[in-house]
């Protein structure tokens, strides 16, 4: 498996922006507030340095995991079963994001 390192800073920071436009875009909800949270707090961890690390270890987060999903916070190694289980399934992402805010 390949281990993240922490990325270029203006590329990802140019992609999680982008991510937080198209968020912005949808109708207000609990959902989308919350997932806005989670794009500030990913760019506060590129700021301090510490991106792509898992909070519970500070060991890297697998690279392509954080290639599918930028917003990130914890390895393999420390999620929770629920988790995990929705990481086996083909998104990580609610499916109200997935066809509204996340196409290439």
């Amino acid at each position: 498996m390949q281990v993240a390192r922490a990325p270029e800073g203006t590329a990802l920071r140019l992609r999680i922006l982008d991510r937080q436009a198209k968020v912005n875009a949808v109708r207000p909800s609990q959902a989308r507030d919350a997932l806005l949270a989670e794009i500030e707090a990913a760019l506060r961890r590129i700021d301090e340095g510490i991106y792509g690390l898992c909070e519970t270890c500070h060991d890297p987060i697998e690279a392509d995991r954080l290639e599918a999903d930028p917003l990130l916070r914890l390895c393999l190694d420390h999620l929770s079963a629920r988790d995990l289980e929705a990481t086996s399934r083909t998104s990580c992402w609610p499916p109200a994001f997935r066809q509204t805010c996340f196409r290439r």
